[in-house]
């Protein structure tokens, strides 16, 4: 029977190596499965950064269009601005000389009054 223990002793001793490099294989296949979930994670964050980065681009695109086409309303109201800026001016100085003879004419003392030759 010393014989047959030691046989269970060897038993044991293998069915611990066996849990033992299941427990390890288990564990390095733990570890594998996380790096490759960890690899599709970056993968998938690379192809989403790739299309923020199309997305910017074509926004940007997006807006110098408009801003050409809002350019020129800018223009034309800068102009129509302009336009009515110097007709006001011009309105201003037309005033300014209509009024200014009569304003002369106020404050301009009257010559004195001759009476023709005849009269005296």
């Amino acid at each position: 029977k010393g014989d047959g223990d030691d046989g269970d002793e060897e038993g044991e001793n293998a069915e611990s190596d066996q849990a033992a490099s299941g427990a390890d294989v288990l564990s390095y296949s733990a570890r594998e499965q996380a790096i490759h979930e960890a690899w599709q994670h970056a993968q998938k964050a690379q192809e989403l950064s790739k299309e923020a980065a199309e997305s910017t681009l074509q926004a940007a695109n997006e807006a110098a269009e408009v801003k050409k086409v809002l350019d020129q309303y800018d223009i034309i109201a800068i102009e129509n601005q302009t336009s009515s800026e110097i007709k006001k001016e011009e309105a201003a100085h037309a005033v300014a000389e209509s009024v200014a003879p009569f304003w002369w004419a106020m404050t301009c003392p009257t010559p004195p009054r001759t009476l023709p030759a005849q009269a005296r």
